[in-house]
Formats: structure tokens, sequence, C-alpha cells
């Protein structure tokens, strides 16, 4: 573009330039100029002039002499108009690449947390010991954070965590371990009672869950660790258990539920 223009001048110096040459060339500026102004509003869509250089100015500089001034030449006219022109061009330029470098950096720091977050979770799921890592087995979810509180001792965390799921998700496909979890807290926390409220309440709402027969295995456990114990209940929730699930209880929780009707005294 800028070597149209400097032949253009140069042509102008040489000798005259017919009124068709002008004509001819004004046309071709003035639809370049249309082009970069489509282009600003494809780039930018919706943007206003608080926003975008004013627009290239297609009118005759020689129609609005300052005074002392002399009128433009067609040479000059066309000369600033292409300055514009190429000003605009670099500056959208810009403003593109500028917005690319910052759509790359969104994506990298979206590919890192994702990352950041496969790893917390693979930790989480395998830093658990013993019988804990079958128990939160298929747990997973938004109260991972809540579970990892759970694990580390901070059972009045783990509470708040797993209270604010359920209360937020009731019907969420892991309520019935966030409801199992927050009934261990409670029980962590030496609030028998209300661990046996929860228990129950969990394994009546989500009957049918994973963590249904857990949930009444420790609502018999709970019971038994009120003051004073209450035995009989205690062996009438280990009752209902055997009875609502049997063939269908995991090895831990069938062999939890042989030590705990041993440790009750259950006939």
């Amino acid at each position: 573009m800028r070597v149209a223009a400097t032949a253009l001048v140069l042509g102008l110096i040489a000798g005259p330039v017919s009124a068709q040459t002008v004509d001819t060339l004004d046309r071709r500026v003035t639809r370049v100029e249309k082009e970069v102004r489509a282009l600003q509003r494809e780039v930018f869509p919706g943007g206003d002039e608080r926003f975008f250089e004013p627009e290239v100015r297609t009118g005759d500089p020689a129609e609005e002499p300052g005074f002392g001034v002399p009128a433009a030449t067609p040479s000059t006219v066309m000369t600033e108009r292409l300055d514009a022109l190429e000003q605009q061009v670099q500056t959208l330029t810009g403003q593109v690449e500028e917005q690319a470098f910052a759509i790359r950096q969104l994506q990298e720091r979206l590919e890192r947390f994702e990352s950041d977050a496969t790893f917390r979770l693979e930790q989480l799921e395998g830093g658990s010991a013993g019988g804990e890592a079958e128990t939160a087995a298929g747990d997973g979810g938004p109260f991972d954070a809540a579970l990892a509180q759970y694990r580390s001792g901070d059972y009045a965390g783990a509470q708040v965590g797993f209270s604010a799921f359920l209360e937020a998700n009731p019907d969420d496909e892991r309520a019935s371990a966030a409801g199992y979890w927050l009934g261990r807290s409670l029980l962590a926390r030496d609030q028998p009672a209300q661990a046996v409220r929860t228990f129950l309440e969990n394994y009546q709402t989500y009957r049918d869950a994973p963590r249904a027969p857990d949930s009444l295995l420790w609502v018999g456990r709970s019971l038994m660790s009120l003051d004073p114990p209450v035995s009989d209940r205690a062996c009438q929730a280990y009752d209902r258990l055997e009875e609502e699930y049997e063939g269908r209880l995991s090895d831990e929780v069938a062999s939890g539920l042989v030590e705990s009707r041993l440790a009750a005294n259950c006939s």
C-alpha cells in the first residue's frame, strides 16, 4: 500500500495527473477504507466510538482550509488517506494479536486447573489406608474437600462441608455418601445422638443408594456410643440391616455387622 502511495506521489511530481486517474484512485481508496471499517466491526462486534479510533476522513481537506493555509492537492489527500489506512490496519493487527494472546493464556490456565484437579482427586482417592479407602470408594465429587477434612481430623470442618452439600444437592446421586460421612463426622465429634438421627435419616431417605447399608450399620454403632449404650435398639438396627440387604452386603459391611453384633451381645 505504501509502495502504491509512493508511486502515486512520484507520478504527481513528475507530471500532472489526469482527473480520471485521481477519480479512479479515490474510488479505490474509498473502497479500502470501507473494508477496513467493516473489519473493525467484524473483529470487535458491538463496538462504539468510545473504543474505536475515528474513521478515516473521506472529506476533501481543501473544502475547509485553515486561515492562510493553501488548499491540499489531490496527491496530498491520497497520501494522508493511505497513511491513515495503514495506521488503522496496524492498530487492528495489534488488537487481534492481543486478543489471541489472552485466549492462549486462558486456555493454558484451564489446562493447568484440570491437571491440578485430576492430581488432587487421585491423591485423595489413593491416600487413604485400609478399610477407609474401600469405604470412600465411589464417593467423589464436590464434597471431596470435606472428605479430606474428615481424614485429616478436622471433623468440624467436614461436618460443615457435608451439611452444605446435602442442603444444596439433596437429589444428587452422591447425597447418600454425603449423609453417611456427615454422620461419621458427628460421631467423631462425640455427638452420638445427632449421629443416630443423621444415619437413620440417610438410610430412610436414600434406601436404595450404595451408602444405605453402611448408614444402617452405623445407626447401631452410634446407639452403642450413647451413655449408657442402647444395645437392644442397636441389635434391632443390625437385624433390619441383615434382613433388608441380605445377599447385597459388601464384605466390609458384612464383617462389620458380625463385629457389631458381638459388641452389643445380640442374640
